[in-house]
């Protein structure tokens, strides 16, 4: 898998002095946060910032997610299949609208 570094500059009207610390800090870890969340792996997540201007720097992070298989279970076998209930619609609905690919098992 390749790696790139990320740089995001983020332009701002004058910002309070003692805010920077703290809105560097809340970045850093959104950034974590929302990366982690995507299974985007990197090596370290750096921010700096001035009064105008705050940065966030991600180092190696990854070009693309990687492949995983999610397995959703459906309803029991005993069940008439034919006939999709709306909690069956609501899942695959929603796991369509996420892209992934649906496989329902019989439980």
């Amino acid at each position: 898998m390749n790696t790139r570094n990320l740089l995001l500059e983020i332009g701002t009207e004058e910002i309070p002095a003692t805010f920077i610390p703290g809105a560097l800090d809340d970045l850093a870890r959104l950034a974590r946060e929302h990366l982690n969340g995507a299974h985007l792996t990197y090596e370290d997540v750096l921010t700096m910032g001035t009064p105008r201007r705050l940065v966030l720097c991600a180092k190696n992070l990854s070009d693309r997610q990687p492949d995983r298989e999610e397995i959703v279970t459906g309803p029991p076998a005993k069940r008439d299949l034919r006939v999709a209930t709306v909690s069956a619609l609501t899942i695959c609905r929603w796991k369509t609208l996420k892209g992934g690919l649906i496989r329902c098992c019989a439980g």
